[in-house]
Protein backbone atom coordinates (compact mmCIF):
# COMPACT_ATOMS: atom_id res chain seq x y z
CA UNK A 1 0.00 0.00 0.00
CA UNK A 2 2.96 2.58 0.92
CA UNK A 3 4.57 1.45 -2.54
CA UNK A 4 1.65 2.51 -4.57
CA UNK A 5 1.07 5.55 -2.69
CA UNK A 6 4.74 6.66 -3.07
CA UNK A 7 3.95 5.79 -6.91
CA UNK A 8 0.58 8.02 -7.21
CA UNK A 9 2.93 10.99 -5.57
CA UNK A 10 6.18 10.91 -7.30
CA UNK A 11 3.72 10.77 -10.56
CA UNK A 12 1.95 14.14 -9.63
CA UNK A 13 5.40 15.40 -9.15
CA UNK A 14 6.46 14.79 -12.30
CA UNK A 15 3.21 15.95 -14.15
CA UNK A 16 3.83 19.48 -11.62
CA UNK A 17 7.30 19.60 -13.03
CA UNK A 18 6.73 19.05 -16.40
CA UNK A 19 3.54 21.90 -16.72
CA UNK A 20 6.05 23.85 -14.99
CA UNK A 21 8.94 23.33 -17.35
CA UNK A 22 6.42 24.28 -20.74
CA UNK A 23 4.45 27.08 -19.30
CA UNK A 24 7.52 29.13 -18.62
CA UNK A 25 8.93 29.47 -22.08
CA UNK A 26 5.85 29.55 -23.69
CA UNK A 27 4.76 33.03 -21.99
CA UNK A 28 8.57 34.16 -22.86
CA UNK A 29 8.86 33.33 -25.98
CA UNK A 30 5.31 35.36 -26.94
CA UNK A 31 6.46 38.78 -25.25
CA UNK A 32 9.51 38.33 -27.55
CA UNK A 33 7.62 38.11 -30.76
CA UNK A 34 6.49 41.60 -30.01
CA UNK A 35 9.49 43.51 -28.92
CA UNK A 36 10.85 46.16 -30.63
CA UNK A 37 8.46 47.00 -33.05
CA UNK A 38 10.40 50.53 -33.41
CA UNK A 39 8.95 53.34 -36.39
CA UNK A 40 10.65 55.96 -37.51
CA UNK A 41 9.48 59.60 -37.35
CA UNK A 42 6.56 60.53 -39.60
CA UNK A 43 6.74 63.50 -41.96
CA UNK A 44 3.61 65.98 -42.02
CA UNK A 45 2.74 67.29 -45.76
CA UNK A 46 0.99 70.37 -46.31
CA UNK A 47 2.49 72.05 -43.01
CA UNK A 48 4.62 74.93 -44.52
CA UNK A 49 4.05 78.87 -44.88
CA UNK A 50 3.15 77.60 -48.40
CA UNK A 51 -0.04 75.42 -49.07
CA UNK A 52 1.80 73.40 -52.57
CA UNK A 53 4.11 73.50 -55.21
CA UNK A 54 4.14 76.86 -57.44
CA UNK A 55 2.05 78.85 -54.68
CA UNK A 56 3.55 81.98 -53.37
CA UNK A 57 2.10 83.91 -50.02
CA UNK A 58 1.67 87.05 -50.11
CA UNK A 59 0.72 89.88 -47.59
CA UNK A 60 -1.27 89.27 -44.98
CA UNK A 61 -2.96 91.06 -41.56
CA UNK A 62 -2.44 89.34 -38.47
CA UNK A 63 -4.94 88.85 -35.72
CA UNK A 64 -4.92 87.86 -31.78
CA UNK A 65 -7.72 87.11 -29.77
CA UNK A 66 -9.11 89.57 -27.30
CA UNK A 67 -9.00 87.36 -24.13
CA UNK A 68 -5.79 84.57 -23.79
CA UNK A 69 -7.51 82.07 -22.25
CA UNK A 70 -4.30 80.12 -21.60
CA UNK A 71 -2.65 81.21 -18.42
CA UNK A 72 1.38 82.53 -19.14
CA UNK A 73 2.11 80.17 -16.47
CA UNK A 74 0.47 76.88 -18.56
CA UNK A 75 1.61 78.87 -21.84
CA UNK A 76 6.02 78.60 -20.41
CA UNK A 77 5.34 74.95 -19.30
CA UNK A 78 7.19 73.12 -21.76
CA UNK A 79 10.38 76.18 -21.23
CA UNK A 80 10.95 73.43 -18.53
CA UNK A 81 11.80 70.01 -19.99
CA UNK A 82 15.09 69.36 -21.59
CA UNK A 83 15.45 66.43 -24.28
CA UNK A 84 15.25 63.00 -22.64
CA UNK A 85 13.07 64.17 -19.69
CA UNK A 86 9.83 62.20 -18.31
CA UNK A 87 6.83 63.71 -19.49
CA UNK A 88 4.18 61.28 -19.42
CA UNK A 89 3.61 57.88 -16.96
CA UNK A 90 0.98 55.64 -16.32
CA UNK A 91 0.63 52.00 -15.59
CA UNK A 92 -2.11 49.74 -16.69
CA UNK A 93 -2.44 46.34 -15.20
CA UNK A 94 -3.15 44.18 -18.37
CA UNK A 95 -3.52 40.87 -16.07
CA UNK A 96 -2.22 39.66 -12.57
CA UNK A 97 1.49 38.94 -13.92
CA UNK A 98 1.57 41.86 -16.76
CA UNK A 99 1.75 45.42 -16.18
CA UNK A 100 1.45 47.58 -19.51
CA UNK A 101 3.60 50.70 -19.00
CA UNK A 102 3.15 53.80 -21.56
CA UNK A 103 6.27 56.06 -21.25
CA UNK A 104 6.64 60.00 -23.11
CA UNK A 105 10.18 62.21 -23.07
CA UNK A 106 10.47 65.25 -24.15
CA UNK A 107 12.92 65.96 -27.25
CA UNK A 108 12.52 69.42 -28.77
CA UNK A 109 9.81 71.91 -29.66
CA UNK A 110 9.72 74.33 -32.46
CA UNK A 111 8.04 77.56 -33.04
CA UNK A 112 6.23 78.12 -36.75
CA UNK A 113 5.19 81.54 -37.78
CA UNK A 114 2.34 81.81 -40.39
CA UNK A 115 1.72 78.25 -41.71
CA UNK A 116 -1.12 77.44 -43.95
CA UNK A 117 -4.36 75.93 -42.96
CA UNK A 118 -6.70 76.29 -45.53
CA UNK A 119 -8.16 78.48 -48.56
CA UNK A 120 -10.85 80.65 -47.72
CA UNK A 121 -11.92 81.31 -51.71
CA UNK A 122 -12.69 78.46 -54.00
CA UNK A 123 -11.68 79.32 -57.43
CA UNK A 124 -8.10 81.22 -58.70
CA UNK A 125 -8.94 84.89 -59.82
CA UNK A 126 -7.60 87.91 -60.26
CA UNK A 127 -9.18 90.08 -57.45
CA UNK A 128 -7.30 93.40 -56.79
CA UNK A 129 -8.98 92.56 -52.96
CA UNK A 130 -10.45 90.01 -50.50
CA UNK A 131 -12.65 90.37 -48.12
CA UNK A 132 -14.01 88.32 -45.05
CA UNK A 133 -15.96 88.16 -41.67
CA UNK A 134 -16.50 84.98 -40.84
CA UNK A 135 -14.90 83.28 -37.83
CA UNK A 136 -11.93 80.81 -38.24
CA UNK A 137 -10.70 77.79 -36.05
CA UNK A 138 -7.54 76.17 -36.57
CA UNK A 139 -7.30 72.35 -34.30
CA UNK A 140 -4.37 70.50 -33.31
CA UNK A 141 -2.80 67.84 -35.23
CA UNK A 142 -0.46 64.68 -33.99
CA UNK A 143 2.07 62.63 -36.68
CA UNK A 144 0.86 59.45 -38.73
CA UNK A 145 0.45 56.39 -36.16
CA UNK A 146 0.44 58.93 -32.66
CA UNK A 147 -1.17 57.51 -29.70
CA UNK A 148 -3.89 60.20 -29.37
CA UNK A 149 -4.34 59.01 -25.52
CA UNK A 150 -0.92 59.97 -25.23
CA UNK A 151 -0.54 62.89 -27.32
CA UNK A 152 -3.54 64.50 -25.51
CA UNK A 153 -2.10 64.05 -22.43
CA UNK A 154 1.30 65.72 -23.53
CA UNK A 155 -0.46 68.62 -24.75
CA UNK A 156 -2.37 69.04 -21.13
CA UNK A 157 0.94 68.65 -19.36
CA UNK A 158 2.71 71.08 -21.94
CA UNK A 159 -0.38 73.75 -21.30
CA UNK A 160 -0.50 73.70 -25.38
CA UNK A 161 -4.15 74.46 -27.40
CA UNK A 162 -6.01 72.14 -29.42
CA UNK A 163 -7.63 74.68 -31.09
CA UNK A 164 -8.10 78.33 -31.48
CA UNK A 165 -10.83 80.63 -33.12
CA UNK A 166 -10.31 83.65 -34.18
CA UNK A 167 -13.52 86.19 -34.92
CA UNK A 168 -13.35 89.79 -36.80
CA UNK A 169 -15.39 92.12 -35.36
CA UNK A 170 -15.78 93.74 -38.77
CA UNK A 171 -15.66 92.81 -42.22
CA UNK A 172 -11.95 92.76 -43.21
CA UNK A 173 -10.35 93.82 -46.50
CA UNK A 174 -7.32 92.65 -47.89
CA UNK A 175 -5.68 94.26 -51.19
CA UNK A 176 -4.11 91.86 -53.95
CA UNK A 177 -2.32 92.12 -57.07
CA UNK A 178 -5.14 91.80 -59.98
CA UNK A 179 -2.30 90.85 -62.27
CA UNK A 180 -2.11 87.35 -60.86
CA UNK A 181 -4.15 84.28 -59.98
CA UNK A 182 -4.52 84.44 -56.12
CA UNK A 183 -6.73 82.74 -53.61
CA UNK A 184 -7.98 84.03 -49.90
CA UNK A 185 -6.13 81.85 -46.98
CA UNK A 186 -6.58 81.54 -43.41
CA UNK A 187 -2.71 81.04 -41.76
CA UNK A 188 -1.48 80.54 -38.08
CA UNK A 189 1.62 80.31 -35.66
CA UNK A 190 2.30 76.90 -34.42
CA UNK A 191 4.42 75.48 -31.28
CA UNK A 192 5.95 71.79 -33.24
CA UNK A 193 7.13 68.96 -30.09
CA UNK A 194 8.61 66.58 -30.39
CA UNK A 195 8.86 63.66 -28.00
CA UNK A 196 9.31 59.82 -28.05
CA UNK A 197 7.09 57.07 -26.76
CA UNK A 198 8.18 54.00 -25.51
CA UNK A 199 5.53 51.15 -24.44
CA UNK A 200 6.31 48.38 -22.12
CA UNK A 201 5.34 45.20 -21.10
CA UNK A 202 6.56 45.13 -17.17
CA UNK A 203 10.36 45.35 -18.59
CA UNK A 204 9.84 44.35 -22.23
CA UNK A 205 10.13 47.02 -24.76
CA UNK A 206 7.20 46.73 -27.26
CA UNK A 207 8.03 49.57 -29.20
CA UNK A 208 9.76 53.13 -29.53
CA UNK A 209 8.10 55.62 -31.15
CA UNK A 210 9.12 59.60 -32.18
CA UNK A 211 6.06 61.82 -32.51
CA UNK A 212 5.51 65.28 -32.93
CA UNK A 213 2.35 67.47 -32.30
CA UNK A 214 1.36 71.18 -33.36
CA UNK A 215 -0.65 72.77 -31.62
CA UNK A 216 -1.68 76.93 -32.49
CA UNK A 217 -0.63 79.26 -30.65
CA UNK A 218 -2.74 83.23 -30.59
CA UNK A 219 -1.37 84.50 -33.99
CA UNK A 220 -3.80 83.92 -36.68
CA UNK A 221 -3.68 85.26 -40.15
CA UNK A 222 -6.16 86.10 -43.38
CA UNK A 223 -3.14 85.69 -46.48
CA UNK A 224 -3.42 86.71 -49.92
CA UNK A 225 -2.05 83.39 -51.81
CA UNK A 226 -0.74 83.83 -55.66
CA UNK A 227 -0.40 81.37 -57.95
CA UNK A 228 2.94 81.02 -60.07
Amino acid sequence: MKKKIARIVNMVLATVLCLTMFSGPVYAAAVENSNMDVVEPEEFTGFSENPEPGVEAGNYLSFQPENESIPSQSRLASARYSNGQLIYSKDIALDQSTVRKERAYYKYKISRQRIFVKYLTGSWAKANSYSWSTSNTVTWQASTGADITVAKAVVAKLGLSYSRTTTYGTTITLPADSSKYSKLGFASDYTDTTYEHKRYNNSTLLFSKTVTIKNPEKNTYLRVYYKA
